[in-house]
């Protein structure tokens, strides 16, 4: 199955080298009735429940600017860290994962005075908040009891676009990051009519795939393309494999226009490419009528090249590479493994890399150890369940490339 997001405003980064802040799942307590397979896109109420998101919340009069850590020389890692709020591990490895790529939040904070205005710019005001409530001084105490109530919110907003978000029960990780970039959509679209500008920072993950479908009897090839935020992979013990295996030619059945075929090939490759790739690691599959997870390695590159599988019409140059120094992790890992802390079936966290240039951390809801790179790597071939490799080429504090 195809990971189809059908959302507009995709976008090409200048140059094609990529450097990989994969963001990976650790840890998984997952609901597995509610779990998905393959979720290429959040399961959201009619647009009316958006409408009344507004009514919901009072609206925030704090003005939030970026912050840097209190204290000269001061260690404030322990402050990035959020707190549990009822099994809600899977949300706070989602919001770390984006909140660990410095250009998306910069994309939110710059343009503070043109979505503070708009009463339904809830999220947007939670991911500053959290953003400042994470990066700046103040007790583990305060700090906690702040970020409890930003993630309360996070939780509702959430739970007005898909019910299941209402209650105390497990969710997964992969819907949450889709169901988190669908609504800053959503409160983007409303920003339309702003007298100033607004770039949504959803449009860092998006890009677009051209296709290709032959049919077999007559040969006839339909053209067409395909806008995305994300590409869900099937399980290889290499992820450049799986990728590969993604945009090899597969076989559809479906009716030619021009003769009385029934089956076509399909071939994808990328029209243009993100700033932030978001790749989706199926590890999960269908057994019992549950979905039953996959615990089998896969190698993780440091540097992910592209080529192979952009078009001719994608502009790359010297290769798409995704490195090392930029990606976040996150990990779906048992409970009993050594990254295991709680006593549960499975558990979310995730591994980032620090913006602030002091090498990698492991946040594991509040609890929050420094690591390396080489530990990343190694520790979750088993677990590794989305990555987020960003382009090397982009400023951190540039805005996504437009056409």
């Amino acid at each position: 199955m195809s990971s189809e997001v059908k959302e507009v405003g995709a976008f090409v980064p200048q140059t094609k080298r990529m450097v990989p802040r994969f963001a990976g799942i650790a840890e998984a307590s997952i609901d597995l009735r509610d779990s998905s397979v393959s979720l290429e896109r959040p399961l959201v109420r009619p647009r009316e429940a958006m409408a009344r998101l507004p009514n919901l919340f009072s609206k925030s009069s704090t003005q939030l600017g970026e912050q840097s850590c209190t204290g000269e020389g001061e260690d404030n890692t322990k402050l990035l860290g959020l707190p549990n709020i009822g099994n809600t591990c899977f949300m706070n490895s989602a919001l770390q994962c984006l909140l660990g790529l410095p250009a998306f939040c910069r994309d939110i904070l710059k343009q503070q005075d043109t979505w503070s205005s708009s009463p339904s710019s809830k999220l947007l005001c939670c991911f500053a908040e959290l953003h400042q409530a994470r990066l700046s001084g103040g007790t583990v105490n305060a700090k906690k009891k702040e970020k409890m109530k930003i993630l309360q919110t996070v939780k509702r907003c959430l739970s007005v676009v898909n019910e299941d978000y209402e209650d105390d029960g497990e969710q997964d990780a992969h819907e949450c990051v889709l169901l988190l970039l669908f609504q800053l959509k959503e409160e983007g679209m409303a920003l339309k009519g702003s007298p100033e500008p607004y770039t949504c920072p959803v449009k860092q993950l998006e890009f677009k795939l051209k296709t290709f479908r032959t049919c077999t009897s007559c040969g006839v090839i339909v053209y067409g393309q395909e806008d995305y935020n994300h590409l869900s992979l099937n399980l290889s013990q290499d992820l450049t494999h799986s990728l590969d295996l993604y945009f090899k030619p597969s076989a559809l059945e479906c009716a030619c226009r021009v003769c009385s075929g029934s089956m076509a090939s399909v071939t994808r490759h990328f029209l243009t490419l993100p700033r932030v790739l978001m790749l989706h690691i199926k590890r999960f599959t269908a057994g019992n009528w549950e979905p039953e997870k996959v615990d089998d390695p896969i190698s993780i590159p440091a540097e992910l090249t592209l080529p192979a599988v952009c078009g001719a019409t994608a502009p790359v140059q010297h290769g798409a590479r995704a490195s090392s120094m930029g990606k976040n992790n996150m990990d779906n890992t048992p409970a009993n493994s050594p990254k295991g802390t709680l006593d549960r079936p499975g558990h979310y966290i995730s591994d980032v890399l620090d913006s602030r240039g002091s090498g990698w951390l492991c946040l594991d809801d509040a609890h929050v150890l420094r690591t390396d790179e080489a530990t990343v790597l190694r520790a979750t071939a088993q677990t590794a369940y989305i990555l987020f490799y960003v382009c090397s080429g982009a400023g951190e504090g540039d805005q996504a490339p437009h056409y």
